[in-house]
């Protein structure tokens, strides 16, 4: 798991940094050493940002908000929207950042939800928890100094005022049954869809956002190293629908660029989650993102109907066992009924792709009249180093065969949805 850096190793970091020429002014507002000392450590992990510390609260800059604000890109400050004079003391600040400034909230509670919209209604850009890592701080205050085009993308010119409403497509994996690799599919198919142009790459063409709908044995959050903050969990307990702005503010950034609504920590029953959860989360994503790789339960479920309904492509992962393969077949059964237009692909993992197709491999196909289309060989090494790492292994492992596979298996599902709307007009 992360761990925040020492003193001496944030000397030592910002003694290495390479400034740029023109630095990032970071203002952080708190009566807590430790928040300026978090905001202190994850300044520390980029390059061309400093930082000002106010040891103040933000209920009593009043008048004095102008002279805290002024000239910072980015105001960090203590806030607890339970607290009158906090909020009053938010709006002051708001009113005197300058233009194109931002700011990001800590706060030390569990939010109810209409406490995080009312934040977000006066121009809070992100609400984080003051248990947040520098790492998890310093990709926010990124994001939010330096905002991807791929997120925010400029009109085309001479573009109809409708296809600026079009919504991004998405992605459904599936398991064919326990244990056969759905999660690290999703995620690294995910990881490859954000179109970075080359290995040393800064910034991704596409915006993707990944869903752990797995709510009982998610674990792309482990898998990232990233820490649950209860998004999720907070939206089932409130039975109300989140609305896009609560969804900005839930994503966990990782730093390979991809966003992640994660399964919550907390046991939680299935039937926590309703039809009306799951359409507005996946509209509310589907607007904001180029693409949103959808993690399934495993369990058949009533609110699979709405992620039937809106995926442009299913991927449903097996290996070649014959329990496998018959479960494989019952849920495209299962899937072609409830969606009769939705492709399905199927990808066999831990398999390397044969050149010859043995005869159990023949028989497979004709048992699901579905082609077995995409392989992922097994590489348990480099599985174990991205995993110890918190990251895709096709980051761990850029040229190795897994990645060349993802690489084949996101331009073939580009491909397959590019046709299915074609073929849909």
């Amino acid at each position: 798991m992360t761990t925040q850096p020492t003193a001496a190793e944030i000397g030592t970091m910002r003694a290495g940094a390479r400034m740029s020429d023109e630095q990032s002014s970071v203002c952080v507002l708190s009566t807590a050493q430790e928040i300026g000392d978090l905001v202190e450590a994850a300044a520390a992990l980029m390059a061309g940002v400093a930082v000002d510390r106010h040891e103040g609260a933000i209920s009593e800059i009043g008048e004095g908000a102008g002279a805290v604000a002024r000239g910072h890109a980015l105001v960090i400050a203590d806030i607890d929207p339970q607290n009158d004079d906090d909020m009053q003391g938010l709006r002051n600040l708001v009113a005197a950042v300058r233009p194109g400034a931002a700011i990001i909230a800590i706060t030390h509670n569990d939010l109810p939800l209409s406490a995080v919209r009312g934040l977000n209604r006066l121009g809070v850009a992100e609400i984080l928890p003051v248990s947040v890592t520098a790492q998890e701080l310093r990709d926010v205050m990124r994001e939010t100094l330096e905002p991807e085009p791929a997120v925010t993308p400029a009109a085309p010119p001479a573009a109809p005022a409708a296809a600026s409403s079009r919504s991004g497509t998405i992605i459904a994996v599936a398991s064919a049954r326990g244990g056969c690799g759905a999660s690290t599919v999703a995620l690294n198919l995910a990881h490859q869809l954000l179109g970075r142009s080359g290995l040393f790459s800064k910034k991704p063409r596409h915006s993707v956002a990944l869903v752990d709908f797995d709510l009982q044995f998610g674990d792309l959050g482990t898998l990232l190293d990233l820490d649950d903050r209860g998004a999720l969990a907070q939206i089932l307990r409130s039975g109300t629908p989140p609305d896009e702005s609560f969804l900005a503010s839930a994503m966990l950034r990782h730093s390979s660029g991809l966003h992640l609504l994660s399964a919550p920590n907390e046991p939680v029953p299935l039937e926590a989650m309703s039809v009306d959860h799951a359409s507005a989360i996946l509209d509310g994503l589907a607007a904001q993102y180029d693409h949103v790789v959808v993690d399934m339960p495993r369990a058949l479920v009533a609110w699979l109907e709405p992620i039937l309904r809106r995926a442009g492509l299913l991927m449903l992962v097996t290996d070649t066992s014959v329990p496998s393969i018959r479960q494989c077949k019952r849920l495209i059964d299962f899937y072609t009924e409830e969606a009769p237009t939705l492709p399905i692909e199927i990808v066999v993992n831990r398999e390397k792709r044969p050149l010859v197709m043995s005869a159990p491999h023949k028989e497979a196909q004709k048992v699901l009249g579905s082609e077995l289309r995409h392989w992922v060989p097994r590489d348990d090494r480099m599985m174990r180093r991205a995993v110890d790492r918190g990251e895709p292994v096709v980051r761990a492992a850029p040229r190795g065969d897994i990645a060349r596979a993802y690489s084949k298996m996101a331009a073939g599902a580009q491909k397959s949805l590019a046709a299915a709307r074609t073929q849909a007009k």
